[in-house]
């Protein structure tokens, strides 16, 4: 049996680099997966490389309220609890933030 088989992961940034990478581990330990990403046709590319059951939704991490909107849609379209998060979703800053 599969570590993972009959649970659901969330990944956000489930697109590519080091997301993709995160997802498809958890694929090959049989997990369902829910990814998130900005662009439709990195989305759709990642998706054929997951099982059929996998959820690709579209979105961009860097707006908090939709994003979180993703998050409870994936869940609700799994039907499932979510077993594992990963919030893999990257940001790129334009400016330089002084701390």
């Amino acid at each position: 049996m599969m570590r993972f088989e009959g649970k659901t992961v969330l990944v956000t940034g489930g697109t590519s680099g080091i997301g993709l990478a995160t997802a498809l581990a958890f694929a090959n330990e049989g997990a369902r997966l829910v990814i998130t990403g900005r662009d439709q046709s990195t989305l759709d590319q990642a998706k054929a490389q997951l099982s059929s059951d996998s959820i690709a939704i579209r979105n961009d991490a860097a707006h908090s309220d939709t994003h979180m909107l993703a998050v409870l849609d994936g869940r609700e379209r799994t039907e499932h609890e979510y077993r594992c998060l990963l919030d893999l979703a990257g940001l790129r800053l334009t400016r330089v933030i002084h701390i």
